[in-house]
C-alpha cells in the first residue's frame, strides 16, 4: 500500500509542475494496491488517488470544468473496480489457504493412530492460522476431556474457552454449530465452537476464537470448521475402531497361548512368539504344554493355515480338543486322528493344521514320543552341538480323511534339547535367503550349551530382522538333577498385536538372579524404550530381584517370578519370591546401613509400585515419555 501511495505521489508531483496533464495516471496506484493490498488498503489508496486527481484540477486551471470531473469519475471508477478486484483476490487467497491448511491437517489427520497427538498437532496448525486461541473436546465415558489446546495460555481468569456462555456443552448436546459475532467471553472478539460428528452422534468438540481487538470470525470461517471438525471426526472414530480391533485381536490371540509355562519336574522349558503383520491380525501359530492324568507331558507346536477370526476359531478348536484328547493316557497318533476328524467336521474346505507334539514320559525321563503332521520336524540338540531331526513327516490335519500320522520314540540324554519352531522361522529371510531347515540346523549347533531360553532368543534374533509370518519357538531340555541346575526358562511374547511385549519368567535365584533379569528385561526392550527409561528399568528391576535374594531367600536352589509388560504407555514388572514377605516402609537409610536403599530407589523412580501376596510378590509401573 505504501508503494501505491508514494507512486500516485510521485505521479501528482510531476503533473504539478509540467502543463501536460498527467492527472489520470494516478489510477495506477489503486491497481497496484488491488494486486498486493487489502481491499481496505486498496480503498484508501483509491480515496488518495480521487483526492488527487481533485487537486490536481487547480495547477492546471480546470478544476470544476466538464472535462475535470470526468477524468475525476473515471478516476473514482477505476478505483471502485480496484477495490472489488483486492475483495476478489482476498476471498480467493482466503479459501486457498484454507484448502491448504485443510490438505495440512488431513495429512496429520491420516499420518497417526494416536488421536491425543493428532488433534493437538490440528489445533497447532489452526492456530494462529485462523484464530488466537483454539481446543478440541473428547466425549468419553468419563465425561468431556479436553485432548488439546493452542495460543494464549489461561490468565488469572481462567480459560476463556471453558467458559459455559461458548456453549459447548449444548454442541456435544444438539451436535448444533455456534458463532459468537461479539464478545462471547471475557478477552475474546469472537468464537465459534462446532460439534465432530459421526454417523449422526456428537464425539467431541471444537472451540476455536479471536482475542479482543483482534479479527472476527464469520459465517465462511464457520464453514471451514465444520468441514475441518468432520474430518476430525473421522480420523478419531477410525483409529478408535483400529484400537478396538487390535485390543481384540489381542486379546483373543493371547487366548490362544498359554499365559505362562507350567513348571515341568526334571526338565527346562522356555518358549518365544512374535506376531508379525497388521496390529488387528490374528495368526494361526499357537503351542501348548500340559500334563496328562498319569503325570506324563504334551509339548505340542502347531500353525493354522490362514490369518484372522477364523483362523483363531480354529486354533481354538484344535488347542482345546487335543487338550480333552491327549489328557488320558493315549498314544498321541490316536489323539490327532481324532483331531483330525474333529477339524474335518467343521467342514472348512480351505482350513488346515500342522503341528509336531511331543509326549514326555513321567516315569522315565529320558524317553520321548515324537509326532508330526505336516510340520517341520523338531530338531534334537545335544550338549556338545549335534544337531538330529526327529520324528517322521506325516500328513496335515484336516485334509483328508486319513491321514498318515507315524510314532517315533527318541532317547534323551541329560542336557539334549527339543526344538519346535513354526514355519516362520524355516522360511524367514537371513543374509537375503531362506533360512530353512539346515539354516537353522546350522544356527543350533552353536547352542549346544545354551539354557532354553537363551536358545530361544538366538533364534529369534537371528529370524526377526525380515521375518515375514509369525515366529514360535518352544524348546525342552532335560535335566540331570544330580549334576545340572536349571537355567531361566518360560515365555516371552512380541509383536504387532498391541504393540506389547511380554515376559513370564521363572529365575534361578542366588548372586546370578539380578543379571539373568536384567538380560532378560534387554533382549525384550530392545527397540523398545530410550536409553533413560531402559537404565531407570534395569536399575529398579535389579534392586527388587536383589532383595529377593537378600531378603526373600531365594537361592540358587529357588525360582524367582518374572513378569514384564512392555507397551506403548508404560512398562510393568512384578517380581515374586517364596519368602517370608514384608510390609513396605520406604524410606532413606543412613549413611552407613547396608539396607533399605532399594525400596526407597523404587518408591523414587517409579511412577506406581506396591506389593502383593503379603509381600512376596513386588511390582512397579514406568510410565513412557512417548505415552
Amino acid at each position: 500500500m505504501l508503494a501505491a501511495l508514494a507512486l500516485d505521489t510521485a505521479i501528482a508531483v510531476i503533473d504539478a509542475v509540467t502543463p501536460i496533464i498527467l492527472i489520470n495516471l494516478v489510477v495506477v496506484g489503486p491497481l497496484v494496491a488491488a494486486i498486493r493490498s487489502t481491499p481496505r488498503g486498496t480503498a484508501l489508496v483509491s480515496a488518495y488517488a480521487l483526492a488527487l486527481g481533485l487537486y490536481e484540477g487547480i495547477p492546471h486551471g480546470i478544476f470544476g470544468t466538464g472535462d475535470h470531473l470526468v477524468r475525476c469519475a473515471a478516476i473514482a471508477c477505476t478505483g471502485a473496480l480496484a477495490v472489488w478486484g483486492s475483495v476478489v483476490r482476498s476471498q480467493r487467497e482466503a479459501e486457498q489457504e484454507r484448502d491448504a491448511l485443510l490438505a495440512r491437517a488431513t495429512r496429520v489427520l491420516v499420518g497417526s493412530l494416536d488421536y491425543d497427538a493428532m488433534l493437538g498437532d490440528v489445533a497447532a496448525l489452526v492456530v494462529p492460522a485462523l484464530a488466537d486461541r483454539g481446543a478440541i473436546d473428547l466425549v468419553e465415558d468419563a465425561g468431556p476431556r479436553r485432548v488439546a489446546a493452542a495460543g494464549a495460555p489461561p490468565d488469572a481468569a481462567g480459560d476463556p474457552l471453558r467458559d459455559p456462555a461458548l456453549g459447548i456443552a449444548e454442541v456435544l448436546r444438539t451436535g448444533e454449530p455456534r458463532l459468537h459475532a461479539s464478545s462471547p467471553a471475557a478477552g475474546l472478539e469472537s468464537a465459534l465452537v462446532v460439534a465432530l460428528r459421526v454417523r449422526g452422534r456428537a464425539i467431541g468438540a471444537m472451540t476455536l476464537a479471536t482475542q479482543a481487538g483482534g479479527r472476527e470470525l464469520r459465517e465462511d470461517d464457520l464453514a471451514f470448521a465444520e468441514e475441518l471438525a468432520r474430518r476430525c471426526a473421522l480420523a478419531v472414530e477410525n483409529a478408535r475402531l483400529f484400537r478396538e480391533r487390535g485390543h481384540i485381536a489381542h486379546t483373543l490371540q493371547s487366548s490362544l497361548l498359554p499365559a505362562r509355562l507350567p513348571h515341568m519336574p526334571g526338565y527346562e522349558i522356555a518358549a518365544r512368539f512374535h506376531a508379525a503383520g497388521e496390529a488387528v491380525e490374528v495368526g494361526g501359530d499357537f503351542f501348548d504344554v500340559f500334563e496328562t492324568r498319569d503325570g506324563s507331558w504334551i509339548v505340542v507346536i502347531g500353525d493354522v493355515s490362514g490369518k484372522g477370526p477364523e483362523a483363531a476359531a480354529t486354533t481354538a478348536l484344535v488347542r482345546y480338543t487335543l487338550r480333552a484328547l491327549a489328557i488320558d493316557d493315549r498314544p498321541p497318533s490316536d489323539a490327532l486322528l481324532e483331531l483330525n476328524e474333529a477339524v474335518l467336521r467343521e467342514g472348512h474346505d480351505d482350513r488346515f493344521v500342522t503341528l509336531a507334539l511331543a509326549r514326555l514320559d513321567r516315569r522315565d525321563h529320558s524317553r520321548a514320543t515324537i509326532c508330526a503332521s505336516g510340520h517341520p520336524l523338531p530338531l534334537l540338540v545335544a550338549p556338545d552341538g549335534t544337531v538330529t531331526p526327529i520324528g517322521r513327516h506325516g500328513t496335515a490335519l484336516g485334509v483328508v480323511d486319513d491321514p498318515r500320522i507315524a510314532e517315533c520314540d527318541v532317547e534323551l540324554s541329560p542336557g539334549d534339547k527339543i526344538v519346535f519352531v513354526t514355519d516362520g522361522v524355516i522360511e524367514a529371510r537371513v543374509d537375503g535367503a531362506m533360512l530353512g531347515v539346515d539354516g537353522l540346523a546350522d544356527l543350533l549347533r552353536s547352542c549346544g550349551a545354551l539354557d532354553t531360553m537363551a536358545t530361544g532368543d538366538r533364534i529369534e534374533d537371528e529370524v526377526l530382522g525380515d521375518a515375514r509370518d509369525d515366529v514360535a519357538v518352544l524348546v525342552v531340555r532335560r535335566l540331570d538333577a544330580a549334576r545340572q541346575p536349571a537355567g531361566s526358562e518360560g515365555l516371552a511374547r512380541s509383536g504387532a498385536l498391541g504393540s506389547e511385549r511380554a515376559l513370564a519368567l521363572r529365575l534361578r535365584g542366588g548372586p546370578r538372579a539380578p543379571a539373568a533379569a536384567r538380560t532378560a528385561l534387554d533382549a525384550l526392550q530392545d527397540r523398545g524404550l530410550d536409553p533413560d527409561e531402559a537404565h531407570t528399568a534395569r536399575l529398579l528391576l535389579s534392586e527388587v530381584v536383589t532383595n529377593s535374594v537378600v531378603h526373600g531367600g531365594s537361592g540358587a536352589t529357588d525360582w524367582i517370578g518374572l513378569d514384564v509388560e512392555l507397551s506403548p504407555l508404560a512398562l510393568r514388572v512384578e517380581v515374586r519370591d517364596r519368602g517370608p514377605g514384608f510390609r513396605p516402609a520406604p524410606s532413606l537409610p543412613g549413611p552407613l546401613s547396608p539396607d533399605g536403599r532399594g525400596l526407597f530407589l523404587v518408591d523414587e523412580l517409579a511412577d506406581r509400585w506396591g506389593v502383593a501376596d503379603g509381600g512376596r510378590s513386588v511390582w512397579f509401573e514406568l510410565d513412557r515419555a512417548s505415552a
